[in-house]
Protein backbone atom coordinates (compact mmCIF):
# COMPACT_ATOMS: atom_id res chain seq x y z
CA UNK A 1 0.00 0.00 0.00
CA UNK A 2 1.05 3.61 -0.69
CA UNK A 3 -0.29 4.99 2.59
CA UNK A 4 1.14 8.90 2.23
CA UNK A 5 -0.44 9.62 -1.05
CA UNK A 6 -4.37 7.56 -0.10
CA UNK A 7 -3.96 9.99 3.06
CA UNK A 8 -3.54 12.70 0.96
CA UNK A 9 -6.40 11.60 -1.71
CA UNK A 10 -8.54 10.68 1.35
CA UNK A 11 -8.30 14.17 2.53
CA UNK A 12 -9.19 15.39 -1.21
CA UNK A 13 -12.06 13.35 -0.68
CA UNK A 14 -14.17 14.06 2.01
CA UNK A 15 -16.58 16.49 0.72
CA UNK A 16 -17.43 14.16 -1.81
CA UNK A 17 -18.21 11.42 0.84
CA UNK A 18 -21.07 13.59 2.49
CA UNK A 19 -22.53 14.50 -0.37
CA UNK A 20 -26.19 13.66 -0.41
CA UNK A 21 -27.40 15.85 -3.27
CA UNK A 22 -29.24 14.24 -5.97
CA UNK A 23 -27.47 14.07 -9.09
CA UNK A 24 -28.29 15.66 -12.43
CA UNK A 25 -29.02 12.61 -15.02
CA UNK A 26 -27.72 13.51 -19.13
CA UNK A 27 -29.96 13.23 -21.36
CA UNK A 28 -27.87 9.15 -22.52
CA UNK A 29 -27.63 7.62 -19.20
CA UNK A 30 -29.14 4.61 -19.47
CA UNK A 31 -31.11 2.43 -16.35
CA UNK A 32 -29.92 -0.34 -14.91
CA UNK A 33 -30.11 -3.13 -12.48
CA UNK A 34 -29.67 -1.17 -9.05
CA UNK A 35 -30.48 2.37 -9.98
CA UNK A 36 -32.99 3.46 -7.92
CA UNK A 37 -36.10 5.95 -9.23
CA UNK A 38 -38.04 8.44 -8.38
CA UNK A 39 -41.61 8.49 -10.08
CA UNK A 40 -44.48 10.86 -10.46
CA UNK A 41 -47.28 10.57 -12.09
CA UNK A 42 -49.61 13.59 -12.74
CA UNK A 43 -52.67 13.35 -14.60
CA UNK A 44 -54.49 16.89 -15.52
CA UNK A 45 -52.14 18.53 -13.98
CA UNK A 46 -52.70 17.20 -10.92
CA UNK A 47 -50.73 14.49 -8.90
CA UNK A 48 -52.29 10.88 -9.21
CA UNK A 49 -49.38 9.10 -7.60
CA UNK A 50 -45.77 8.31 -6.75
CA UNK A 51 -43.30 5.84 -5.78
CA UNK A 52 -39.67 4.89 -5.23
CA UNK A 53 -38.06 1.75 -7.00
CA UNK A 54 -35.44 -0.01 -6.88
CA UNK A 55 -34.80 -1.75 -10.78
CA UNK A 56 -34.39 -5.69 -9.70
CA UNK A 57 -32.42 -7.79 -11.99
CA UNK A 58 -34.70 -8.92 -14.32
CA UNK A 59 -35.28 -4.96 -15.24
CA UNK A 60 -39.14 -5.13 -14.75
CA UNK A 61 -40.23 -2.59 -12.23
CA UNK A 62 -44.21 -2.99 -10.57
CA UNK A 63 -46.12 0.58 -11.40
CA UNK A 64 -49.60 0.97 -10.39
CA UNK A 65 -52.18 0.53 -13.16
CA UNK A 66 -49.77 -0.86 -15.51
CA UNK A 67 -48.65 -3.63 -13.69
CA UNK A 68 -44.35 -4.95 -14.59
CA UNK A 69 -42.99 -2.58 -17.16
CA UNK A 70 -39.64 -3.01 -18.16
CA UNK A 71 -36.91 -0.23 -17.96
CA UNK A 72 -33.60 -1.80 -18.01
CA UNK A 73 -31.95 -0.27 -20.69
CA UNK A 74 -33.85 2.87 -21.11
CA UNK A 75 -33.18 6.37 -20.79
CA UNK A 76 -34.98 8.36 -18.53
CA UNK A 77 -37.25 10.48 -21.51
CA UNK A 78 -38.17 6.96 -23.24
CA UNK A 79 -39.55 5.66 -19.82
CA UNK A 80 -41.34 8.50 -19.29
CA UNK A 81 -42.62 8.82 -22.81
CA UNK A 82 -43.63 4.61 -22.55
CA UNK A 83 -44.95 4.93 -18.98
CA UNK A 84 -47.45 8.19 -20.77
CA UNK A 85 -48.29 6.28 -23.67
CA UNK A 86 -49.05 2.79 -21.59
CA UNK A 87 -51.53 5.14 -19.60
CA UNK A 88 -53.03 7.02 -22.00
CA UNK A 89 -54.61 3.72 -23.25
CA UNK A 90 -57.57 3.41 -21.16
CA UNK A 91 -55.90 4.53 -17.67
CA UNK A 92 -55.62 8.46 -17.54
CA UNK A 93 -56.49 11.30 -19.84
CA UNK A 94 -53.31 13.30 -19.76
CA UNK A 95 -50.56 11.47 -18.02
CA UNK A 96 -47.27 13.23 -17.69
CA UNK A 97 -44.79 11.10 -16.03
CA UNK A 98 -41.60 12.40 -14.34
CA UNK A 99 -38.63 9.80 -12.94
CA UNK A 100 -35.13 11.03 -11.81
CA UNK A 101 -32.29 9.00 -10.07
CA UNK A 102 -32.16 8.76 -6.82
CA UNK A 103 -29.44 6.23 -6.48
CA UNK A 104 -27.28 5.13 -8.93
CA UNK A 105 -25.88 1.47 -9.28
CA UNK A 106 -22.67 0.94 -7.70
CA UNK A 107 -19.33 0.30 -9.47
CA UNK A 108 -16.79 -2.49 -9.72
CA UNK A 109 -13.18 -2.01 -8.98
CA UNK A 110 -10.45 -4.92 -9.08
CA UNK A 111 -7.07 -6.27 -9.60
CA UNK A 112 -4.02 -4.24 -7.65
CA UNK A 113 -6.23 -2.47 -4.97
CA UNK A 114 -6.42 -3.26 -1.24
CA UNK A 115 -10.21 -3.97 -1.35
CA UNK A 116 -11.71 -4.91 -4.34
CA UNK A 117 -15.78 -4.63 -4.78
CA UNK A 118 -18.36 -3.49 -5.40
CA UNK A 119 -18.68 0.32 -3.96
CA UNK A 120 -21.69 2.92 -4.04
CA UNK A 121 -21.25 5.55 -7.06
CA UNK A 122 -21.32 8.89 -6.19
CA UNK A 123 -21.15 12.37 -8.39
CA UNK A 124 -17.90 13.70 -9.35
CA UNK A 125 -15.95 10.21 -8.76
CA UNK A 126 -13.09 9.36 -10.49
CA UNK A 127 -11.07 6.81 -11.00
CA UNK A 128 -8.35 8.25 -8.48
CA UNK A 129 -10.73 8.50 -5.82
CA UNK A 130 -12.35 4.83 -6.81
CA UNK A 131 -9.20 4.06 -5.53
CA UNK A 132 -9.23 5.64 -2.27
CA UNK A 133 -12.46 3.74 -1.97
CA UNK A 134 -11.29 0.36 -2.66
CA UNK A 135 -8.41 1.09 0.01
CA UNK A 136 -5.37 2.13 -1.93
CA UNK A 137 -3.34 1.00 -4.46
CA UNK A 138 -1.42 -2.19 -3.97
CA UNK A 139 2.36 -2.68 -3.98
CA UNK A 140 2.06 -4.34 -7.27
CA UNK A 141 -0.31 -1.60 -8.76
CA UNK A 142 0.85 -0.09 -12.89
CA UNK A 143 -1.09 2.72 -12.47
CA UNK A 144 -0.48 2.82 -16.72
CA UNK A 145 -2.54 -0.48 -16.67
CA UNK A 146 -5.97 0.54 -15.91
CA UNK A 147 -8.67 -1.12 -18.18
CA UNK A 148 -12.71 0.81 -17.70
CA UNK A 149 -15.72 -1.49 -19.14
CA UNK A 150 -18.97 -0.71 -18.84
CA UNK A 151 -21.23 -3.04 -17.07
CA UNK A 152 -21.77 -6.38 -18.88
CA UNK A 153 -19.98 -4.59 -22.53
CA UNK A 154 -16.25 -6.07 -21.96
CA UNK A 155 -16.35 -5.43 -25.81
CA UNK A 156 -16.19 -1.38 -24.84
CA UNK A 157 -12.73 -1.60 -22.35
CA UNK A 158 -10.49 1.10 -22.89
CA UNK A 159 -7.41 2.32 -20.96
CA UNK A 160 -7.67 4.86 -18.77
CA UNK A 161 -5.52 7.85 -16.52
CA UNK A 162 -6.27 8.87 -13.06
CA UNK A 163 -8.54 11.61 -14.12
CA UNK A 164 -11.02 9.86 -15.85
CA UNK A 165 -14.62 10.18 -14.87
CA UNK A 166 -16.45 6.77 -13.32
CA UNK A 167 -19.75 6.31 -14.75
CA UNK A 168 -22.37 3.71 -12.50
CA UNK A 169 -22.05 0.27 -13.47
CA UNK A 170 -18.55 0.70 -14.26
CA UNK A 171 -16.28 -2.30 -14.05
CA UNK A 172 -12.76 -0.97 -13.26
CA UNK A 173 -9.68 -3.79 -13.41
CA UNK A 174 -6.05 -2.35 -12.02
CA UNK A 175 -3.34 -3.73 -14.01
CA UNK A 176 -0.14 -5.53 -11.88
CA UNK A 177 3.17 -4.91 -12.70
CA UNK A 178 4.68 -7.93 -12.37
CA UNK A 179 4.61 -11.24 -14.56
CA UNK A 180 1.40 -12.74 -13.24
CA UNK A 181 1.29 -15.97 -15.80
CA UNK A 182 3.75 -16.67 -13.37
CA UNK A 183 2.13 -16.42 -10.20
CA UNK A 184 -1.65 -16.72 -11.35
CA UNK A 185 -4.53 -18.21 -10.24
CA UNK A 186 -7.32 -19.30 -12.96
CA UNK A 187 -11.25 -18.55 -12.56
CA UNK A 188 -13.89 -20.13 -14.97
CA UNK A 189 -17.43 -21.03 -15.40
CA UNK A 190 -20.45 -18.69 -13.89
CA UNK A 191 -18.50 -15.43 -12.75
CA UNK A 192 -18.69 -12.07 -14.30
CA UNK A 193 -15.59 -12.02 -15.42
CA UNK A 194 -13.21 -15.63 -15.90
CA UNK A 195 -9.79 -15.39 -17.03
CA UNK A 196 -6.50 -14.99 -14.73
CA UNK A 197 -5.63 -13.13 -11.63
CA UNK A 198 -2.32 -12.23 -10.06
CA UNK A 199 -2.00 -14.39 -6.77
CA UNK A 200 -1.41 -12.54 -3.13
CA UNK A 201 -1.07 -14.11 0.56
CA UNK A 202 -4.22 -14.59 1.87
CA UNK A 203 -6.44 -15.19 -1.51
CA UNK A 204 -9.34 -17.60 -0.80
CA UNK A 205 -11.86 -19.02 -2.98
CA UNK A 206 -14.23 -15.90 -2.01
CA UNK A 207 -11.99 -13.02 -2.75
CA UNK A 208 -10.81 -14.61 -5.85
CA UNK A 209 -14.10 -14.57 -7.29
CA UNK A 210 -14.61 -10.94 -5.88
CA UNK A 211 -11.60 -10.05 -8.31
CA UNK A 212 -13.36 -11.74 -10.98
CA UNK A 213 -16.50 -9.27 -10.66
CA UNK A 214 -18.56 -11.29 -8.32
CA UNK A 215 -20.77 -14.37 -8.97
CA UNK A 216 -22.92 -14.99 -12.09
CA UNK A 217 -26.89 -14.86 -11.80
CA UNK A 218 -26.75 -18.58 -12.25
CA UNK A 219 -23.44 -19.54 -10.49
CA UNK A 220 -24.01 -21.89 -7.45
CA UNK A 221 -21.99 -22.08 -4.80
CA UNK A 222 -22.13 -25.47 -3.89
CA UNK A 223 -20.26 -26.41 -7.14
CA UNK A 224 -16.89 -24.97 -6.62
CA UNK A 225 -13.86 -26.98 -7.85
CA UNK A 226 -10.19 -26.30 -7.25
CA UNK A 227 -7.64 -28.24 -9.15
CA UNK A 228 -3.80 -27.91 -7.71
CA UNK A 229 -0.86 -29.26 -9.57
CA UNK A 230 1.26 -31.19 -6.52
CA UNK A 231 4.29 -33.16 -7.10
CA UNK A 232 2.24 -36.38 -7.05
CA UNK A 233 -0.14 -34.89 -10.05
CA UNK A 234 -3.43 -33.26 -10.06
CA UNK A 235 -5.50 -32.80 -6.98
CA UNK A 236 -9.03 -32.05 -7.62
CA UNK A 237 -11.12 -30.34 -4.63
CA UNK A 238 -14.64 -30.27 -5.17
CA UNK A 239 -17.05 -28.85 -3.34
CA UNK A 240 -14.39 -25.99 -1.96
CA UNK A 241 -15.79 -23.49 0.69
CA UNK A 242 -15.43 -19.46 0.08
CA UNK A 243 -12.50 -19.53 2.79
CA UNK A 244 -10.50 -21.86 0.92
CA UNK A 245 -6.88 -20.82 0.74
CA UNK A 246 -5.51 -20.69 -2.77
CA UNK A 247 -2.38 -21.43 -3.59
CA UNK A 248 -0.11 -20.12 -6.94
CA UNK A 249 -1.39 -21.87 -10.08
CA UNK A 250 -4.71 -22.99 -8.68
CA UNK A 251 -7.69 -23.54 -10.82
CA UNK A 252 -10.97 -22.63 -9.66
CA UNK A 253 -14.40 -24.07 -11.34
CA UNK A 254 -17.45 -22.53 -10.40
CA UNK A 255 -20.62 -24.38 -11.19
CA UNK A 256 -24.25 -23.75 -12.68
CA UNK A 257 -27.03 -24.20 -10.46
CA UNK A 258 -30.18 -26.35 -12.31
CA UNK A 259 -32.77 -23.86 -11.31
Amino acid sequence: MRPFRTILLLICFLPLAGESEILPEAPDYTFGVSDELSIVVRNLGQTEYSFNVRIPRNGLISVPLLGEVLVRGQSIQQAETLLESKLRNGYLKQPEVTIRVTEYRPFYIDGAVNSPGAYSFQHGLTIEKAIVLAGGLSDAADEANIIVSPENDSDQERTVSLAVMVAPGDVITIGESYDQAADSIYLYGAVAKAGAIGYRTGLTVEKAIILAGGFSSRASKKKITIRRSTETGVEEIKRARLSAALQPGDIITIGESLF
